[in-house]
């Protein structure tokens, strides 16, 4: 049914004119641009993204490793050396290496003496812990992006429906202006030929009939006239531009496509259903990691002794690492007392959770959870194929529909060339003439507005795509 959709609306005749002005693209254009609805939409996405950037921001880590030195002046003794942690997939092998390089003599005697040393000292250490990847915060972070993207862009289409809707409810509203007037004029010709004619006779019940139904005629007239400013008012007041007739509308695209992995809704399912996972490995302890944990004592020893003082020098320097559920702690020792005895402890411990009941439950509601999120995944896909198998099942009644109406316009422009012939050659009345014209002009009304619902049952198509 590719037919030229870019029609000229040929004008009513009688009261009711429609001429139209712009192109629909150009009058949703405007009324997007000028919409306080769509400015919102923007600007709660903008938010959104500046919160993530900033969370993305907070979340950097930041570590510093600093050297240190081990200093003895008199009884005093200072020891900063360097402790570091890291997190890794390495083997469980624990390496401790002591040492002290550039050593010297040292003498005792009434002449104070000096000397200086570098004791050394380097262990590491593997330890299975059950740990798991956290990717929560990024798997939270993906869902708010595509549900950001999802939010703004259906809004936009849904709004540009919206503005499509009102200009197919005021051409249909002046249609049937259109028909109502010429039904009228109909109706008050034929009653003022029965009364001519002597058919129907004045202040008789068919009379007063007869009047009745051109009052109600008369008053529906009125309504639609009155529906009409309204509508046009309406649009004014919720797109803030004016009303202008339409003159063309461009071909939709109806061609409804299926994908493997849904749409955005079936995707964010999906990432909800990998965070109910994690969550419960988050409180089961999920697959087992390797934190290792490795320290270092590397510094020169300085020190100043007299006959009475004692020769000895000792000290430590510890860190610690801490999660939800573990503590990993190390601490290096150092002693001098005529020969130089470094040590270096590593501590670690991991709890899941001491109250094993209240787990136990947590970790039932944690299961549940991730049964839901699931069923939640399934029925979005199943969703998702409903909805592409109807619209495309609607596409087809929908594109047999207007086929049925170009057959029907196309038999209608015959009758209107026929008559204008016999009317040409006195052989057709000025009525029928004019009847013709009205209802192959109603037609061209009608197509435009069988253009405009195509559009929007390709936004509609666009919306589950996305």
């Amino acid at each position: 049914m590719k037919k030229r959709l870019v029609l000229v609306l040929c004008a009513f005749l009688c009261v009711q004119s429609v001429v139209f002005a712009i192109d629909i693209d150009s009058l949703v254009d405007g009324a997007v641009a000028n919409s306080v609805s769509i400015e919102k939409l923007g600007i709660t996405k903008e938010n959104s993204l500046a919160s993530s950037q900033l969370a993305d921001l907070e979340d950097e880590t930041k570590v510093s490793v600093s050297s240190g030195t081990v200093l003895l002046q008199k009884d005093s003794l200072t020891m900063n050396p360097s402790v570091s942690v890291s997190l890794g997939g390495l083997d469980d092998d624990l390496s401790v290496d002591f040492g002290v390089a550039n050593q010297t003599s040292i003498g005792f005697g009434n002449e104070l003496k000096s000397s200086t040393v570098t004791p050394s000292a380097r262990v590491s250490k593997t330890f299975d812990l059950p740990s798991f990847v956290d990717e929560r915060d990024s798997i939270a972070k993906a869902i708010n992006a595509l549900q950001r993207e999802l939010n703004y862009s259906k809004g936009v289409l849904e709004f540009e429906n919206g503005v499509i809707n009102d200009v197919i409810s005021i051409i249909q509203t002046t249609i049937s202006i259109e028909t109502s007037q010429r039904e009228l004029e109909r109706r008050q010709k034929n009653y003022e030929s029965d009364i001519a004619l002597g058919v129907i006779n004045e202040g008789s019940l068919s009379d007063m009939k007869t009047q009745m139904e051109l009052s109600k005629l008369s008053t529906s007239l009125e309504n639609y006239r009155t529906q009409l400013e309204t509508a046009k008012r309406s649009f004014y007041n919720d797109y803030g531009i004016a009303y202008e007739d339409v003159d063309s509308v461009r071909e939709a695209v109806l061609d409804v496509a299926s994908s493997s992995d849904g749409n955005t809704n079936v995707m964010i399912s999906k990432l909800n259903l990998d965070k109910a996972q994690q969550e419960l490995d988050a409180k089961t302890g999920g697959a087992g990691e390797a934190l290792k944990l490795s320290s270092s004592l590397e510094a020169p020893v300085t020190f100043s002794s007299g006959a009475d003082a004692k020769a000895s020098v000792s000290g430590s320097v510890g860190a610690e690492i801490s999660g939800s559920n573990y503590r990993v702690s190390a601490t290096a020792n150092a002693k001098y007392d005529g020969s130089f005895s470094p040590s270096l402890t590593i501590r670690g411990t991991w709890s899941n959770r001491t109250d094993k009941k209240a787990t136990n439950l947590e970790v039932l509601t944690l299961e549940n959870d991730l049964i839901v999120a699931q069923m939640n995944y399934d029925s979005a896909k199943q969703s998702y194929d409903d909805t592409v198998r109807s619209l495309s099942i609607e596409v087809q009644d929908f594109k047999a529909t207007v086929e049925a109406f170009e057959v029907e316009a196309q038999y209608n422009q015959r009758i209107l060339e026929y008559t204008t012939a016999l009317y040409e050659k006195g052989m057709a009345s000025e009525s029928e003439l004019s009847d013709a014209k009205a209802t192959v002009a109603k037609d061209d009304a009608n197509r435009i507005v069988y253009a405009l619902q195509a559009l929007v049952l390709e936004n509609r198509i666009k919306i589950n795509e996305l």
